[in-house]
């Protein structure tokens, strides 16, 4: 697997006396280099001509504000700007649809409200959707949370109806966290995904985690710890099975977190992730 590092200048946010617009213009930035990064990786490695239009630049919107998510978590069934085109057919130039695949706690707009138009706008057909929502009600804003193996059948037949649609033989996938990590590799090694993906680019992705050390609480918490992480199994299952040592990381990653034959895997990651 390769890891491709974004520029990152979070030490700048952190110096005093800059002011809001000056963050959100650095936050700008930040988002742009990801998914130049990613756009990159998907072209095999090649880089825009000085010459080629600047995809922040339209026709599409591309909004960099917290603004922008928030409202578009208040409508979850809504793929973001440039996603899910039906009759998008894929140029020789980007010969396969992206499916972009969200985060834990997310849902298809809000993880990628920049990022979708902006692919759409360098070219890419691209597609979204939810998944892991443990509520009957499709409309609830946080999601990405249900049984992993579950999401990755619902994975499965977003990319095969991607498939069918643009009539490519692959798709690339993108995913943020669980989406580009334990969610992705499920499907490409317990369901036969590989044959169907190219390359999977992973931003942060999640392929072993502490929770931020909270799996320690089952042994160093002795009783009360057990059973409020098996309180979070049950209603979140998502969060406890990304543990390192859970029966679904250890059935996906019996070796540790490695490639997929057939697939092209890179990870985007900065040394604050």
């Amino acid at each position: 697997m390769s890891s491709a590092t974004a520029p990152d200048d979070t030490t700048k946010e952190r110096t005093p006396g800059k002011g809001t617009g000056a963050v959100n213009g650095r936050r700008r930035r930040r988002i742009e280099a990801v998914i130049a990064t990613v756009s990159a990786v998907l072209m095999g490695g090649a880089t825009a001509s000085p010459a080629a239009a600047d995809p922040t630049e339209g026709p599409l919107p591309v909004p960099f504000s917290i603004q922008a998510g928030v409202l578009a978590a208040l409508d979850p069934l809504t793929p973001p700007p440039g996603a899910n085109n039906w009759e998008c057919t894929p140029s020789p130039e980007r010969p396969r649809p992206v499916v972009l695949v969200n985060p834990t706690f997310t849902i298809q707009a809000l993880a990628w409200q920049a990022g979708a138009p902006l692919l759409s706008n360098a070219g890419y057909c691209v597609f979204t959707f939810n998944h892991g929502n443990v509520t009957p009600d499709p409309r609830f804003p946080a999601q990405a949370v249900g049984d992993i193996p579950e999401a990755a059948h619902t994975l499965a037949d977003m990319v095969d109806r991607v498939l069918a649609a643009t009539g490519a033989r692959e798709v690339d996938l993108v995913g943020h966290s669980q989406g580009g990590g334990l969610l992705p590799d499920y499907y490409l090694t317990q369901l036969g995904g590989a044959e169907k993906v190219h390359t999977k680019v992973g931003i942060s992705p999640s392929t072993g985690t502490t929770l931020s050390t909270f799996a320690w609480f089952r042994s160093l918490i002795p009783v009360i710890g057990p059973h409020v992480y098996g309180s979070i199994e049950d209603t979140t299952p998502a969060l406890i099975q990304q543990v390192y040592d859970s029966e679904i990381a250890r059935q996906v990653y019996p070796e540790g977190a490695s490639g997929v034959p057939g697939v092209e895997m890179y990870a985007v990651i900065s040394e604050y992730d």
